[in-house]
C-alpha cells in the first residue's frame, strides 16, 4: 500500500512539474504561447493515463495557483480552458463513452458537453482578457466577437480529435514505460491509437 501511495504522489509531482514548466514558458515566451498552453494541458493529463483523476485535479490547482501568482492575467487561458479541458475530455471520451447508452446518443451528449464547455470558457477568457485588450487585430483585420468565436470554434473542432489521439499515444507510451503501476487497467493496444 505504501508503494502505491508513493507511485501516486510521484506521478502527480512529475505531472505538476512539467505542467508548471510549460505554463511558465507559455506565460513568458513571446512566441508559441498556444503550443505551450496545449503542452501544459497534456502534462496535466498524465495522471489520467493511470486513472488518477484526483492527481490531475491537484496538478491543475497547483499549476493554476503558481501560474496566476507569477503571470497574473496571462494564466487565464490555462485556468479557464486548457487546464480543466484535460479532465473534461477524459471524462467525456473515456468514462462517459464507456456507459451503456446508445452510441449515437453518447456522441451527441459528448459533443454538446464539449461545445458548451468551449463556449463558456471562450466567453470567460474573452471577457476577462477584454479588460486588457479592447480589439483583436490580426494583421490588417480587426475581428469582432462573433467572427472571433467562429474562428475559435473551427480551431477547437480540429484541436479536440488531435488532443484525443495524442492522449491515447501518451497513454500507450506511459503504460509501456512504467508498466501497470498498480493499476488494473491494461494499456491500450496499438490499433486503438487510431480510432
Amino acid at each position: 500500500m505504501r508503494n502505491q501511495r508513493s507511485y501516486n504522489v510521484a506521478i502527480a509531482g512529475i505531472s505538476a512539474a512539467l505542467t508548471i514548466i510549460s505554463l511558465m514558458l507559455a506565460i513568458f515566451l513571446p512566441t508559441m504561447k498556444l503550443a505551450f498552453f496545449v503542452i501544459s494541458s497534456l502534462c496535466s493529463a498524465m495522471p489520467l493515463t493511470k486513472d488518477r483523476w484526483w492527481a490531475s485535479v491537484a496538478t491543475f490547482v497547483v499549476a493554476g495557483l503558481i501560474g496566476f501568482f507569477v503571470g497574473n492575467i496571462k494564466a487565464i487561458p490555462y485556468l479557464l480552458f486548457f487546464g480543466p479541458y484535460s479532465l473534461i475530455a477524459w471524462l467525456c471520451d473515456f468514462k462517459l463513452y464507456d456507459t451503456r447508452l446508445n452510441k449515437a446518443l453518447k456522441i451527441i451528449v459528448i459533443v454538446v458537453l464539449k461545445l458548451t464547455y468551449f463556449a463558456l470558457a471562450f466567453w470567460g477568457c474573452y471577457k476577462l482578457m477584454g479588460l486588457v485588450i479592447s480589439d483583436i487585430v490580426i494583421g490588417k483585420f480587426t475581428m469582432n466577437t462573433p467572427v472571433f468565436w467562429l474562428v475559435g470554434l473551427v480551431i477547437f473542432s480540429l484541436y479536440d480529435p488531435l488532443y484525443r489521439w495524442v492522449y491515447k499515444v501518451m497513454c500507450y507510451k506511459i503504460n509501456k514505460l512504467v508498466g501497470n503501476g498498480g493499476n488494473n487497467s491494461a494499456p491500450p493496444k496499438n490499433e486503438d491509437l487510431f480510432d
